[in-house]
């Protein structure tokens, strides 16, 4: 009887820790937005392609851009993890705000840092952002980014 309480223990806390894993992983629906999204790429693009000296050649801008959008090129791959160490988003809203700051920070393994910074309405950023900004009384929140290859 007892082996049978243990078993069903188990089998629960295996449940409950591979729901955590797929919420992780997946952002859970609601860690990003279409717009959150496509501003990220594309300024994770521009960098990129001036890091790794692409835009001359149409073909590399292409692969790229496939690189970034969930169509890894493995070299590609290769060539960027080797150069970038991470990158976060730090959201910003101070209480007499509508929208808030986006900062994002792209970390070289050289340790150079660049940014880029948008503004964005509220109901573009995560959801668990919105809530630590409006109902945390956090001013500033902070996520990190990971390439569609990682995630």
């Amino acid at each position: 009887m007892i082996w049978v309480a243990i078993l069903a223990l188990l089998a629960v806390v295996s449940v409950v820790i591979l729901a955590r894993r797929r919420t992780r992983a997946g952002g859970g629906g609601d860690e990003t937005s279409a717009e959150l999204e496509g501003w990220i790429v594309s300024a994770v693009e521009r960098e990129l392609g001036a890091t790794l000296n692409v835009w001359g050649d149409d073909a590399h801008k292409t692969r790229l851009g496939k690189t970034l959008r969930g169509e890894p090129d493995m070299d590609l791959v290769s060539s960027i993890e080797e150069k970038v160490r991470a990158i976060d988003v730090e959201y910003v809203r101070y209480a007499h705000e509508s929208d808030c700051a986006v900062k994002l920070s792209m970390r070289y393994e050289n340790g150079d840092v660049r940014t880029a910074e948008r503004r964005l309405a509220l109901d573009a950023v995560p959801a668990s952002v919105r809530r630590a900004l409006t109902e945390g009384g956090a001013t500033r929140a902070f996520r990190a980014w990971d390439f569609p290859w990682a995630r």
